[in-house]
């Protein structure tokens, strides 16, 4: 009972960690050259800022480029981003860091900005989670190990007596035949193994508890898979259209200056 009990709180320790230690990301996605947050974006900061509920962050401003000849857009979007959040949720924020990363294709117009519970570092938290679970998992070695230390030397001492029981046996020849038949069914009849007891009802309602509480952990996390790939695969769509109509629109502007060249010829 005492072991469950122990498993669950920190089942429960552990899962708390994460909640109060886990770090989210608010995308922003820019237009081409666009370096200063349009209304819409401001909106969109202003509304997070509600979802806070008061809850100062502390925050990671990157911007990101896909190639060399773009860091100078991202570096702008930067400081744009800076004055943009001073304005718009001040209060509510501490910015750590702010600077332009190379990142992937699909990120090279992108914003993101980084944010976690004030005073609370996710690098040292999961460094914590890690050494806590790694402590568990020696203390239950060792458990395990000593356990089969004394089954083994239980089973030594087993084998040993019968050896003696056998010794004796042997140098008694004049016994009668029924005690030897005796401690023949003696040695060969095996102990016969207790019952395990039923679980009482605590321990039933901690392991269903224990039970309901993975389905439930395991459904969030589909959920978050889910909303996070479907939230990155409509970003991928997005760049993707958006960079149709930079195609289409780079086209049209070629085709309209080669006509003008040739007006002028």
């Amino acid at each position: 009972m005492k072991n469950i009990i122990k498993t669950i709180t920190l089942a429960l320790s552990i899962f708390s960690l994460n909640q109060a230690f886990s770090q989210d990301t608010l995308h922003l996605d820019f237009g081409a050259t666009q370096t200063a947050p349009d209304k819409a974006m401001e909106d969109k900061i202003v509304a997070w800022g509600k979802t806070l509920n008061g809850k100062k962050q502390d925050i990671n401003i990157i911007a990101y480029y896909h190639k060399g000849e773009f860091k100078k857009f991202a570096e702008q979007r930067v400081e744009e981003m800076f004055l943009s959040v001073n304005r718009k949720v001040r209060e509510l924020v501490t910015i750590k860091t702010q600077e332009a990363q190379k990142g992937e294709n699909y990120q090279r117009t992108r914003v993101d900005i980084i944010y976690w519970a004030e005073g609370s570092d996710p690098k040292t938290m999961a460094d914590k989670k890690k050494a806590e679970e790694k402590a568990a998992k020696e203390a239950e070695k060792k458990k395990k190990e000593e356990e089969e230390k004394l089954a083994k030397e239980a089973k030594d001492k087993e084998a040993k007596d019968k050896k003696g029981s056998s010794s004796s046996a042997a140098v008694k020849k004049d016994e009668k035949k029924e005690d030897k038949k005796d401690e023949k069914k003696e040695k060969v009849e095996k102990p016969k193994e207790e019952k395990k007891p039923a679980l009482t009802k605590e321990e039933k309602e901690a392991a269903e508890a224990k039970k309901k509480e993975d389905k439930e952990r395991e459904k969030k996390e589909k959920e978050e898979k889910a909303a996070k790939d479907k939230a990155e695969k409509e970003a991928k769509k997005e760049q993707e259209k958006k960079e149709k109509e930079e195609k289409a629109a780079a086209e049209k502007a070629k085709k309209e200056q080669e006509k003008l060249e040739k007006e002028k010829k």
